[in-house]
């Protein structure tokens, strides 16, 4: 019987031209008794690519959301004994680390599965040590690359240097403190991975949910930079009465057929709550995350497929907290009803820093005779200033007075519905990054209002501030193009 074969909904894309380590993966698993499935060699191969110039793996964060029982859990154990099989190539002695939902669930998966396998994978008996003690828990191989567990705390690896992390079910996550425990640890470390796994989450799930509306992003936009994301899922706004359909079954679960017999999931369809079955067998999040400052009814009663920009935007630009991402939103009257304000995120890049910044708001601004560029006077973006300055563009800064009414602005803007935010078939609520910020956004209070806080957020907020900020410099700047005559001559 021919297989349905389930395709990934967001993928990093395999790129040809560059040679893979995910073929030798493959063999592993192979000789480990468990071949990978096909979904799980695809990851591999798209994962473990090797850039051509600097003879390094292309990815440095890599995140894959599957159903459950997908296999994303023994997909692992080939990746850890390729980087020891590959260890003086990736720069010495391998230290790698396995997180859980807490240590005692990681340590049960490491013991009860990775141990467990590489004890039946004849082909290195002898070539390695395993040490059970608690606390210490490691597979210490004959090059001195270590394997162990860790608690998914703050303190994690604290003063280790690592090369390759993998936090599973990172669903259970509801903030950030594997991020900043793990990722300064492989900062000195060639070809690091910090890879993130796991089904979907539930409404607290945020740490997931930023890995997931980030990863989207960056593959629908092609710039995925140094985000290898991977996602195999049903499409959220599936009706709950094609929950049970198995055409639907056989394009997002890509087990279903090889390690997955088809009875048993219309057995748990049978048993299980449709959102539950939704969730873990096709991969799909609730409706709502998280409750939002503003409501997400009024936010998603903006969106319109014929917004556009009239005339001349003003342009806002703003960076994520770590610096990886950076976003530039316009602002401007709207084509279709001059009573309205169109909100357009023009560019995002997330993992890509904020080099390419400038040079885009220059090219902004001179292919769109733009107003001008604003930015938040008390975030990271900062860091643009000077360099803006030095190509001729001195950037509208609101104070914070004026960030707190810009705030309040854009939330009696949603309310009012005076903003338009454009949508299309595939996102008919609207710009899903916006949205997506939107979501994880936290404010602080200031006397008897509030502004954005990026600190305490449950992701990268930048969008929406990019947005707060255009919205208040559409209403300050007058309808005349940006002077860039020093700029261009």
């Amino acid at each position: 019987m021919l297989i349905p074969s389930a395709s990934p909904r967001f993928s990093a894309p395999r790129r040809p031209d560059r040679r893979t380590l995910g073929p030798v993966a493959g063999k592993i698993s192979k000789a480990l008794g468990k071949p990978f499935l096909p979904w799980q060699q695809q990851a591999a191969d798209v994962a473990l690519e090797v850039d051509p110039r600097t003879g390094r793996l292309v990815y440095d964060d890599v995140r894959v959301t599957v159903p459950r029982q997908s296999g994303k859990t023994t997909l692992l154990l080939p990746i850890i004994l390729t980087r020891w099989q590959a260890s003086t190539w990736l720069g010495g002695p391998q230290t790698m680390l396995y997180f859980a939902q807490n240590r005692i669930k990681a340590r049960r998966k490491w013991e009860n599965t990775f141990v467990r396998d590489l004890k039946g994978y004849k082909p290195i008996q002898g070539m390695y040590d395993v040490k059970l003690s608690t606390g210490d828990e490691h597979v210490r191989f004959d090059d001195d690359s270590i394997f162990g567990i860790d608690s998914t705390t703050e303190n994690a690896v604290h003063g280790d240097s690592l090369d390759w992390a993998a936090q599973d079910e990172a669903f259970a996550l509801a903030d950030f403190r594997m991020d900043q425990a793990v990722i300064p640890t492989m900062a000195t470390r060639p070809s690091a991975q910090f890879w993130v796994v796991s089904t979907a989450g539930k409404d607290d799930s945020v740490y997931l949910w930023n890995k997931v509306e980030t990863g989207r992003i960056a593959v629908a936009q092609g710039s995925t930079g140094k985000i290898c994301y991977i996602e195999y899922s049903a499409e959220q706004d599936l009706d709950p009465e094609d929950y049970g359909n198995e055409d639907v079954w056989y394009s997002c679960m890509p087990a279903l057929g090889h390690t997955i017999p088809i009875d048993a999931v219309q057995s748990a369809f049978g048993k299980m709550e449709r959102p539950e079955f939704a969730r873990a067998y096709l991969n799909i999040w609730p409706d709502e995350v998280i409750d939002t400052k503003i409501p997400l009814g009024w936010w998603r009663a903006c969106a319109d497929p014929a917004s556009s920009i009239a005339g001349q935007p003003v342009l806002a630009v703003d960076v994520s907290w770590d610096r990886s991402t950076a976003c530039i939103v316009a602002a401007g009257r709207s084509a279709t009803d001059p009573d309205r304000v169109a909100l357009e995120v023009v560019d995002i890049r997330p993992g890509m820093g904020t080099r390419w910044v400038v040079p885009r708001l220059v090219q902004l601004l001179h292919t769109h005779q733009g107003r001008g560029v604003a930015l938040d006077a008390f975030g990271p973006v900062t860091s643009l200033v000077r360099p803006l300055v030095e190509v001729g563009i001195t950037p509208e800064v609101p104070g914070t007075s004026r960030m707190v009414g810009a705030c309040g602005s854009l939330y009696d803007a949603a309310r009012d519905q005076v903003i338009m935010v454009r949508s299309d078939d595939a996102h008919p609520k609207g710009d899903p990054v916006l949205e997506g910020a939107l979501k994880v956004a936290a404010t602080r209070q200031l006397g008897d209002s509030w502004a954005w806080r990026r600190e305490a957020s449950r992701g990268d907020i930048s969008p929406l501030v990019a947005a707060t900020v255009a919205l208040w410099a559409h209403g300050e700047l007058p309808e005349r193009a940006y002077d860039l005559s020093e700029t261009f001559g």
